[in-house]
């Protein structure tokens, strides 16, 4: 059975979030579930109809074919327009929120679910790449391929922007045919896929299983592509495979002078040829002999212009000259310095290096010998590809590209200095101030910042030479980072300054606890201090084990650091420069990675066992370790004592919710396929996570569990709200289309209002102004928009009104007078009571408490004016009704109430007035869904209420029966009035053609 909208069998994960005193045993339908749980009424304005007799009839939801969409859950709330209803729900699980619609014609289809939760982190919203291989084929053809699929080409003066070719697979290579359009590129999965024309074409299988190392391709009908142990070759229709190597020497390169000459070599120093014969339709014949005894083979390059000549590279800074047939001894070019790739021309050969060094040779005798000319540093960061083209007898075209994205261009040798074509390999941290404001640090200089839709790159000019360990974010305005080589970077809002940190500091980790209140740690055990206009003197060793991370709580004047040891130190006392530590002793046996503080009363700490500690008192003690993962966690935020989400080396993340105990922590949800490295939650409802390749993670914006309420201005502008599917926060989403599936968004919620935990009614007077009610941390909830949506205040409630522990209801007398219903804890047992505002919202007043206890949970007022509220008096329902309300001055004395003679134990959720003499009560009485009707209301106000339905009996229904178990809500337009409701299986939608009688 249904309870306000919630199953019995989720009670317990909703007590968690919504703590209420116990009702007595005689309301029995609470006893399970915490009364706080939504009543949700929608109030329609400024409806004039007339009554007419009829009758109710069933329908059901219609998109029965659609599995999970709609087809089960309960539904809270309706609006109608007279042909068109809107309704907003829950799914089967009360985890995500639906919304569906019905024409005229009564159809009802699914429209759209918002579903998500911090440890449920989706679709990567940025890429960043890193660069694999490198191919041109003309000096105005180049392409760049790498990780994720990215693609970028140029043309001889531009990159072109990076293109995902490939489905987010990592591209492993890439060949051009000399002076064409046509290159293919090969991937991680065994795929190739054809660039041709200046468009690609779709991922082709080559290898099921087997990633592809290497391509070469002299000609559209003829290339060569590798995996560890086979050669494939490719006749431009299709591909034929042969192994070639032995386990586990993995292929790692390939090249092709002509149709009729390949080389292939391996991680451990052989080659692999295929002379006079490479076609697999002539008899293939590959010959292996050694190479490079033990060494790793890295890059091969056999220039078309000098066919049976091929020079390769080794991981040791040896080259190797084939020729006349065999393979010269080995001749150190680069002392032992690493070579990743090199590329031929003729006899004019460049080779490229980890340490950012170019060796070039331009004769057959020197490209034999150890007499290449080395021009050193052309780049600070590791040179990973290099393709190089013959122009003319006294020209040759080469263009490398770095690790960070960097590229270069060389004529004859001359280098051009490093430019960005794509960046960065790798992201190492983020930093989030609010749901509209992140930024993103990485290798090179990487940093993003992230306005809620796009990411875009803030800094082009500024130490692009160094890796960017860790940020910090302020605000939108301030971001406090630290790079590799002991600088510290502010951010004002739209450039980055750069400041030595000291001698020796060299930070693992940086956080800000205001604009003038920031530390660094290091490696080995220092720190400093930020004062908001300079970095303060590098400090003496205050730990003796390497820092893993600190964190300072906004606001706060305090830090906690972790090292990698175990240990914990508190930092303090910060004056202009030093800062006072006091030291705990170790608490971890394995090492700490990262730690989190939102207060001095809430810490928590992640080891690299994927074990968490949690401490309430500064970091003096601290709770028993709990295992929540079985890999390292290597990142942690909080934005609540209640809620905390984290992230590991196997890129899952999960989430902490409740109390500290094991089973508080969700079960680990897989995000990426690579290891995720940071996260920072800044909202209820929002993270973002990064992992070891630049992919960034946000969670679902929509993260709505219920929607309890909707209201609607007009058919096309409609406002609902609901409670975010970790139970920690509010939803409200606004439509300007609201009939059509992917027209809805989520308003702008203030930091402000992140104690506001659910939202249960809605009521706007137009386009611009709604009212939201609903429940925080500290009792009842009231917000106001006046601006259509686009942000939401939080209205003051008295002092005296303090006690007011939620607000279900909210309804309009006439603008500006409202009325609000709700309920407060009296001595332990809840009691409905009404409050109200003559003023639009500046000021709120108590009006009265109801006589019988209870709850009050729905209010619908018409133009005369008089208010009628629906409630519970302990076991029987009640209505109060108002008939002599003045438009400012709302008095108890006036209001009078009714107990409805249902012969059971009842509740009424709401009631719709959809005239002035007019009002339907609805709700479940004796296990079946209610509804009351007085037509009488300007003559015998409240006195006569009629049941309408017990239930729906007799009819013909469709398995599983949709007979009704609880109303929820109705709306009524033009003498039509649509009620929803739950049954015990399914969600049911009741039209009346009139009041019926």
């Amino acid at each position: 059975m249904d309870y306000l909208g919630f199953r019995v069998e989720y009670s317990k994960l909703w007590r968690l979030a919504y703590q209420e005193a116990k009702v007595t045993a005689k309301r029995k339908r609470f006893t399970s579930i915490p009364s706080t749980i939504a009543l949700m009424i929608i109030i329609l304005l400024g409806i004039s109809v007339s009554p007419a007799a009829a009758s109710w009839t069933s329908e059901m939801f219609s998109n029965t074919s659609t599995t999970g969409q709609g087809k089960t859950g309960d539904f809270y709330g309706v609006a109608a327009d007279g042909s068109s209803m809107i309704a907003v729900g829950d799914d089967s699980t009360s985890t995500f929120g639906q919304i569906s619609t019905a024409g005229s014609s009564g159809q009802w289809n699914f429209e759209e679910d918002f579903n998500g939760s911090p440890s449920n982190l989706v679709t990567p919203n940025i890429k960043d790449y890193e660069v694999d291989s490198l191919s041109c084929a003309s000096t105005a053809l180049c392409i760049a391929v790498g990780t994720l699929g990215s693609a970028i080409v140029y043309n001889g003066s531009t990159w072109s922007s990076v293109t995902d070719v490939d489905g987010g697979s990592t591209l492993t290579g890439v060949s051009c045919v000399l002076a064409s359009t046509y290159c293919i590129a090969v991937d991680d999965l065994g795929n190739a896929i054809i660039y041709s024309g200046g468009s690609w074409a779709s991922a082709s299988s080559v290898e099921v299983g087997n990633a592809l190392e290497s391509v070469s391709c002299v000609a559209t009908t003829f290339c060569m592509a590798v995996d560890p142990t086979e050669v494939f070759n490719f006749n431009g229709t299709s591909w034929t495979g042969l192994t070639i190597d032995t386990a586990p020497r993995q292929l790692s390169s390939i090249s092709c002078g002509s149709t009729g000459f390949c080389i292939a070599v391996d991680r451990s120093g052989y080659s692999i040829r295929c002379s006079p014969y490479c076609h697999p339709s002539t008899p293939w014949i590959w010959s292996t002999v050694t190479v490079d005894s033990g060494h790793t083979l890295d890059s091969i390059s056999c220039p078309t212009s000098s066919v049976g000549s091929c020079y390769a590279v080794d991981a040791g800074g040896y080259e190797f000259l084939y020729s006349s047939g065999a393979w010269k001894a080995g001749v150190d070019i680069d002392s032992s310095i690493q070579i990743n790739s090199v590329a031929c021309a003729n006899s004019y050969c460049m080779a490229v290096d980890e340490a950012g060094d170019a060796l070039s040779c331009t004769t057959a005798a020197s490209c034999s010998s150890s007499t290449w000319t080395k021009t050193a540093s052309i780049d600070s960061n590791s040179l990973s590809g290099v393709s190089c083209i013959y122009v003319s007898t006294t020209d040759t075209f080469c263009l490398a590209i770095d690790l960070i994205g960097d590229y270069l261009t060389s004529t004859n040798g001359t280098w051009s200095t490093p430019a960005i074509a794509l960046r960065v390999p790798t992201s190492l941290d983020l930093s989030c101030s609010s749901a509209s404001f992140c930024m993103e640090v990485g290798v090179g200089g990487e940093a993003k910042s992230y306005n809620g839709t796009v990411w875009t790159t803030t800094n082009s000019s500024v130490d692009l030479t160094h890796s960017w360990i860790s940020v910090s974010c302020i605000s939108s305005t301030f971001c406090i980072a630290v790079d590799n080589s002991g600088n510290g970077l502010v951010f004002n809002g739209s450039s980055w300054t750069i400041a030595s940190l000291g001698s020796g500091i060299i930070a693992t980790s940086v956080s800000c606890a205001s604009i003038s209140f920031c530390v660094a740690v290091d490696s080995n055990g220092n720190y400093n201090f930020y004062n908001g206009s300079e970095w303060g003197p590098n400090s003496s060793t205050y730990d003796t084990d390497s820092f893993a991370g600190i964190s300072c709580p906004v606001g706060g004047t305090f830090c906690e650091a972790v090292d990698t040891s175990g240990g914990v130190d508190m930092v303090s006392g910060c004056g202009s420069s030093t800062c006072t530590w006091t030291p705990r002793s170790s608490i971890d046996s394995v090492g700490f990675t990262a730690i989190s503080c939102i207060a001095a009363s809430w810490c928590i700490a992640v080891d690299s066992n994927g074990d968490a500690l949690n401490s309430l008192n500064n970091g003096i003690t601290w709770a028993s370790t709990l295992s929540i993962d079985t890999v390292a966690i290597t990142s942690v935020s909080c934005f609540s004592t209640a809620l905390c989400s984290a992230v590991d080396t196997l890129g899952q993340s999960f989430t902490f919710s409740g109390t500290w105990t094991s089973s508080s922590w969700s079960t680990p949800t897989a995000v990426s396929p690579y290891a995720l490295n940071s996260i920072s939650c800044p909202a209820a409802n929002f993270c973002v996570a990064g992992d070891v390749e630049s992919n960034l993670f946000t969670t679902d914006q929509l993260v709505t569990g219920p929607l309890f309420g909707i209201a609607c201005a007009s058919i096309n502008e409609c406002t609902a709200v609901g409670v975010s599917a970790n139970l920690m926060g509010p939803i409200i989403i606004s439509s300007s289309n609201p009939l059509n599936a992917g027209t809805w968004s989520e308003d702008t919620i203030p930091s402000s209002l992140y104690g506001v935990s659910a939202l249960y009614g809605v009521t706007c007077a137009s386009s611009s102004s709604c009212f939201a009610v609903g429940t925080s941390n500290s009792g009842g909830a009231i917000l106001s928009s006046s601006n259509g949506g686009v942000t939401w205040n939080e209205q003051a409630i008295p002092t005296y009104l303090g006690g007011i522990s939620a607000i279900y209801g909210i309804g309009c007398i006439s603008f500006p007078v409202r009325c609000a219903v709700g309920s407060v804890l009296d001595g332990g047992v809840s009691e409905g009571v009404i409050i109200y505002t003559s003023d639009s919202g500046v000021t709120w007043q108590g009006e009265f408490n109801t006589p019988f206890g209870g709850m009050l949970s729905g209010i619908s007022c018409t133009s005369t004016p008089e208010c009628v509220v629906t409630g519970d008096g302990n076991g029987y329902s009640l209505i109060y009704v108002d008939d002599s309300l003045t438009g400012s001055s709302p008095s108890e004395s006036t209001w009078d109430y009714y107990e409805t003679s249902d012969g059971g134990m009842s509740y009424l959720y709401g009631v719709q007035c959809p005239a002035v003499s007019t009002c339907i009560a609805y709700g479940w009485t004796s296990g079946q869904a209610t509804i009351f009707v007085n037509t009488a209301m300007t003559t015998t106000p409240g006195t006569t209420w009629n049941v309408q339905e017990v239930g729906l009996t007799g009819l013909t229904y469709v398995s599983p029966p949709p007979d009704p178990t609880s109303w929820y809500a109705m709306a009524c337009y033009a003498g039509e009035c649509m009620a929803v409701g739950a049954n015990n299986a399914s969600p049911a939608y009741y039209p009346e053609s009139a009041y019926g009688s």
